[in-house]
């Protein structure tokens, strides 16, 4: 269930609707108020616009990264059961001979 959670940007209070919780809401709001502290002096439409590229930004490559560890950790562990018992390079797995 939604809840309505109020945090502060850039002076001015903001209400939003969320089902995270109370901590991860704060945790947001920290990370945009950090973020926007490093383009302070600019007009709060400009910051806001640039602190929403780069967390943009950042989530994309975030997600690059995620999707690169996936393929390796899928490539290795594909790798590793092959190597035991029953994996598919056993002998054991192959069908007969002059069966097909």
């Amino acid at each position: 269930m939604k809840v309505e959670h109020t945090i502060r940007l850039l002076g001015r209070e903001v209400a939003i609707k969320s089902e995270a919780t109370p901590e991860h809401v704060r945790a947001i709001e920290a990370l945009v108020t950090e973020q926007l502290a490093s383009v302070a002096g600019l007009p709060h439409q400009q910051a806001l616009t640039i602190v929403a590229l780069a967390l943009a930004d950042d989530l994309i490559r975030e997600r690059e990264a995620h999707a690169t560890l996936k393929a390796k950790i899928r490539a290795r562990s594909s790798e590793l059961l092959q190597k035991l018992p029953g994996g598919a390079s056993d002998p054991s797995r192959e069908p007969p001979r002059g069966s097909g």
